[in-house]
């Protein structure tokens, strides 16, 4: 049902900028993980522990952290990441101050690369918070179950509401949604890569959407009924959308739901998908998994540019944003 990416040529692929050709942009597998309670000290210190961890994964491909407002990178030097990051946790009021930590291989752009943006405390918003990763392709051709035990044991340690993974474009911590001359092209050729698209709202209701891994944190898979009844949406959304499967039992082929201690995790085929526009167009296995949770996608974004995925003029930013996120629907 779907194919194997040639992913070694994926790991050397880097996007320069157009005027200049300095490097800004590559294609790896990407983590995104939207969390609540990102004012909590409870929150980030789970938060400094998975990226400690996720440090000592990479092995020995995490050289630099980027120290708590400061505008450059600085080397470990054999530092305890952990320590590093819960010290920043214990000095920091988490009531008034933004938490960005972040650390990297410090290649440019970075192959190896995890962050996070926690926020403060604000009665007055509904902003998430969210945790991101960056790794070469490689990996998950490699061994993509092992890949995705670590993704299980992350997300049982964070809770979050919602999060999806698969192939991305990858750059300096903050920066993929400012190169929109390099990142554009990719994402209206490559309908299957995930995109970490400005999605702010953190009401445990919606997702922002899905991709290869889809991660649904228990309250809404308490609102579709359960990991059961979401076995049963993948199903039917197969049927409508695979005439030769109707009737057919169980999930599509590649499929699995996975449960962790505060979700489930969604995969949609045995590998990660480019869905080249060129070449096979959109994956089947991806709008079957769309065609399921569409109706708890989130789409109430403001025309606002802050809010939306930046694009080349003369292009319109809201209305490519909302061809994006509908990508995968499709029929069914």
């Amino acid at each position: 049902m779907d194919e194997t990416n040639d992913y070694q040529n994926l790991d050397r692929m880097v996007v320069g900028a157009r005027q200049t050709g300095k490097p800004l942009v590559r294609l790896g597998f990407t983590l995104q993980l939207y969390l609540r309670d990102g004012h909590l000290r409870e929150t980030r210190a789970r938060v400094a522990a998975m990226l400690a961890d996720f440090t000592r994964t990479a092995r020995g491909n995490i050289t630099h952290w980027q120290k708590d407002g400061a505008s450059r990178l600085s080397p470990l030097a054999g530092r305890d990441v952990a320590a590093l990051l819960a010290e920043e946790v214990a000095r920091n009021d988490p009531k008034v101050d933004l938490w960005a930590p972040h650390v990297t291989d410090a290649q440019d752009p970075p192959r190896f690369q995890g962050m996070a943006l926690m926020q403060y405390d604000n009665p007055r918003g509904r902003r998430v918070s969210r945790l991101e990763l960056g790794i070469p392709a490689t990996i998950v051709r490699n061994d993509p179950d092992a890949l995705i035990r670590h993704i299980l044991d992350w997300c049982a340690q964070l809770g979050p509401l919602h999060g999806s993974a698969g192939l991305g474009p990858i750059a300096g911590a903050g920066m993929v949604n400012r190169y929109p001359d390099e990142v554009w092209p990719l994402l209206a050729r490559f309908s299957g890569l995930d995109f970490p698209a400005p999605y702010l709202v953190g009401d445990g209701a919606h997702i922002r959407g899905v991709n290869w891994l889809t991660v649904l944190g228990d309250p809404i898979l308490a609102a579709i009924g359960g990991a059961e009844a979401l076995a049963g949406r993948i199903n039917a959304a197969w049927g409508r959308l695979d005439p030769a499967s109707r009737g057919a039992t169980g999930l599509p082929p590649g499929f699995e739901v996975r449960p962790f201690a505060g979700g489930a995790l969604v995969r949609a085929g045995e590998h990660p998908q480019l869905g080249d526009v060129n070449i096979g167009g959109v994956p089947l296995t991806y709008r079957i998994v769309n065609a399921a949770l569409r109706d708890l996608r989130f789409m109430d974004y403001p025309n606002r540019s802050n809010l939306l995925i930046r694009v080349p003029g003369p292009l319109d930013a809201h209305e490519e944003t909302m061809r994006w996120l509908t990508r995968f629907d499709g029929e069914g």
